[in-house]
């Protein structure tokens, strides 16, 4: 066996290990980001709820949830919601009928989190992009070419040195 043929053994079995590498950071990543996009589903969930949108000023059935987030905040003779809203634990309201124990306003009379009643935190923000995901795709890829690049290239550095020219 030959020198430059050893080495590319070693790049595609290096190669390969950084692939597996590439895939355990992928399923982590991706995993994550399934559990961000999940948590992003319920927050916007509950923020759609009827009860919520009763606090923000929003009659039942007045405006989308798009175009109330567009609307902005209610006119100062509207309700303006209260910052820490909690429903009383005497009479169940709508809040806790749909599962919701807290409601948490930003000052821009947006809802900035909400609490459940078995106690999760849902927080506003953008689910993930698709890019993420095709980026988190690519790791095992990436995790190939790497080494596999870096030692074809040592190789044919070090072969210049070696082999005679012809």
């Amino acid at each position: 066996m030959t020198f430059r043929r050893g080495m590319k053994r070693l790049a595609l079995f290096l190669g390969v290990l950084g692939m597996i590498a590439g895939g355990t950071a992928s399923y982590i990543e991706l995993s994550s980001l399934l559990a961000e996009r999940s948590h992003h589903r319920k927050f916007e969930q509950l923020v759609s709820t009827d009860a919520v949108r009763k606090l923000n000023g929003f009659s039942i059935g007045d405006l989308p949830l798009s175009a109330a987030t567009k609307a902005g905040p209610p006119p100062d003779d509207e309700f303006v919601p209260n910052p820490d809203y909690r429903p009383q634990d005497s009479e169940p309201s709508e809040l806790t009928k749909s599962g919701i124990a807290e409601v948490h306003w930003t000052q821009d009379h947006e809802v900035d989190y909400i609490k459940t009643t078995d106690g999760q935190y849902y927080f506003a923000g953008s689910a993930p992009s698709w890019w993420e995901f095709l980026l988190t795709l690519t790791l095992p890829v990436i995790g190939f070419l790497i080494p596999w690049g870096f030692v074809n290239a040592l190789v044919w550095v070090g072969s210049g040195f070696i082999e005679p020219q012809s």
